[in-house]
């Protein structure tokens, strides 16, 4: 089944910064995929914005298991660079299993994080991969986050 992000358009007096999040909820896999979009001062390089990620992660959970990150791709059209990696962490007494990808292009970040209350099986694990591989961006918003800035 298809989602798109944008529920409609609005006519801004100013310019702005997408700084907003969306979690969308599988009830009956018990799981969920929360996509976050910001921004991040664009000196920072993609490993630097995962590793600030990944230290939240430390700082958040008295309890937590990080995997190594990865080089991925999301994508299959317009491809986009990215990294991910595995965390479990216990929030309430409560065990999450979370798949964690995100990319960066200048100042723009987003992160999706694939979430649920049991350990991944092989079955969660291509979910995931779908899910990734099937992500097509909007080739306007592309197009901005990739060209180089007009000097």
């Amino acid at each position: 089944m298809m989602y798109l992000m944008n529920e409609g358009s609005l006519t801004l007096p100013f310019d702005y910064a997408d700084s907003s999040m969306t979690i969308l909820k599988f009830p009956e896999q018990k799981s969920s995929l929360t996509i976050v979009r910001g921004e991040m001062p664009p000196e920072l390089s993609l490993a630097e914005t995962v590793e600030l990620q990944r230290n939240l992660f430390q700082r958040e959970f008295k309890t937590v298991v990080l995997g190594d990150t990865r080089d991925v791709v999301l994508g299959n059209a317009l491809a986009l660079k990215g990294k991910e990696f595995f965390c479990m962490f216990d929030r309430s007494n409560i065990k999450q299993y979370q798949m964690n990808l995100l990319i960066k292009q200048r100042s723009c970040f987003i992160t999706f994080s694939y979430t649920q209350l049991h350990a991944f099986t092989n079955e969660d694990l291509a979910s995931w991969e779908r899910i990734k591989s099937d992500f097509t961006p909007d080739p306007q918003w592309f197009q901005s986050v990739t060209e180089a800035p007009h000097e």
